[in-house]
């Protein structure tokens, strides 16, 4: 789904809006989306070897 720039603002005005006197969640650095996508992977490679190894 692809909003142009001004239907996007127009949501996050909106979001905004609803949230009210809510902080915006603190977006986590690259670096640790980095980490946990790595992780993730590995975790998921490690199962498929054992998924290979049982079959």
């Amino acid at each position: 789904m692809f909003l142009d720039e001004g239907e996007r603002w127009e949501i996050t005005d909106r979001f905004q809006l609803v949230q009210g006197d809510v902080p915006p969640i603190p977006e986590a650095p690259p670096g640790v989306l980095m980490v946990i996508g790595l992780a993730a992977m590995a975790t998921y490679l490690r199962l498929q070897k054992k998924r290979q190894k049982t079959k």
